[in-house]
């Protein structure tokens, strides 16, 4: 963990996970370092420092660093971007742009990159990368489950990267293009009493919880679902039994997906009138839009026809699998090896 660059070690905002079964899917829970219960991603009082979730480490799975609106610090997680270790050269072009700390993901499969800057815009995730996979950005409202496990030929140091930011998401999540093929979905309009409702949410005493689960973000539960239960709650307090309503502020939303129009997702299903897909007036989401491609990017050098391998640990020293031939990896040169077998 020697790897984890101090600027991230200094802060108190650090979390230890554990993988548990919710919904029948392996998930990744936040604790305190403390032993105190679960922790949440919008309860500083739940963190801790990193030497004491370092100490609390050996009764966990990993250790996590949480992401707030207060550090200058985002989070750029690729997810399914290395098979084999083979990193795909989709997701390679990323690593290449934005050219700040990267290191491998707890299962070995993905990568996170961690660049000074901040989101512009409301969409943060797809699970229609170009590699395949999924990526999703955090700006606060989430954690890291960290590794300091270094990805060769990336910096070790966290670097100030917005343009390149913006460029990389600009590319990856390109803006919702109506198809061809198929009509326009109607959009549900904003009316003026939600707008109110909303500013009344807002400024709530729990407004930053509302505000996060209106972005998207899982503001601490465990899944999807525990998210768009929590904020049906919400929603259910300030327009009171009205499904229809409900409906469409969760259908504006960042938390709007396309399982929401399916019983066991939406629990109004059969309780609301004439429902309407929409990415909605109010907020934009990542929702209705074509499978990702990546655009060029101006300044990309030409990348190599072939999936380049990845380097486990902190050389930077070419290494060669036996049987295996070299390729680079990144523009400092660096070659790498077949990944190391690991757990899943």
């Amino acid at each position: 963990m020697n790897a984890i660059p101090t600027e991230l070690r200094d802060l108190a905002q650090w979390v230890i996970w554990r993988r548990e079964t919710r919904e029948g899917k392996p998930t990744k829970v936040p604790y305190r370092a403390t032993g105190q219960g679960h922790a949440a991603v919008d309860n500083p009082a739940t963190w801790a420092s990193f030497e004491q979730a370092i100490q609390a480490s050996a009764k966990a799975d990993g250790i996590g660093f949480v992401f707030t609106a207060a550090d200058p610090f985002v989070g750029v997680d690729l997810d399914n971007c290395c098979t084999d270790g083979r990193l795909h050269p989709k997701a390679a072009e990323v690593l290449l742009r934005l050219d700040s700390y990267s290191e491998f993901s707890q299962s070995g499969t993905g990568a996170h990159v961690i660049v000074r800057g901040q989101l512009n815009g409301t969409r943060n995730r797809t699970g229609k990368a170009p590699w395949g996979g999924g990526l999703e950005v955090y700006e606060r409202g989430g954690f890291f489950c960290m590794t300091g496990d270094l990805i060769a030929g990336a910096p070790t140091s966290i670097e100030p990267r917005q343009a390149e930011l913006d460029q990389v998401l600009e590319a990856v999540l390109p803006p919702s293009r109506p198809s061809a093929a198929a009509p326009v979905r109607p959009t549900v309009p904003a009316l003026p009493d939600d707008a109110e409702l909303l500013e009344r949410a807002r400024s709530a005493r729990n407004g930053a919880t509302f505000e996060g689960l209106w972005r998207g973000e899982l503001n601490g539960h465990a899944s999807r679902s525990e998210a768009d239960l929590a904020f049906c709650s919400l929603l259910a307090f300030w327009a009171g039994p009205d499904p229809a309503r409900i409906d469409r502020l969760f259908r504006s939303s960042g938390l709007m997906r396309d399982k929401w129009d399916t019983p066991a997702v939406n629990p109004l299903m059969g309780r609301r009138q004439s429902p309407v897909r929409s990415k909605g007036a109010l907020s934009s989401s990542s929702r209705g839009s074509p499978p990702g491609r990546l655009l060029p990017l101006p300044g990309f050098p030409p990348f190599p026809p072939f999936p380049p391998r990845l380097i486990r640990g902190q050389s930077r020293q070419p290494r060669t699998a036996e049987g295996a031939g070299a390729g680079a990896v990144l523009p400092r040169q660096a070659q790498a090896a077949q990944e190391r077998p690991r757990a899943p």
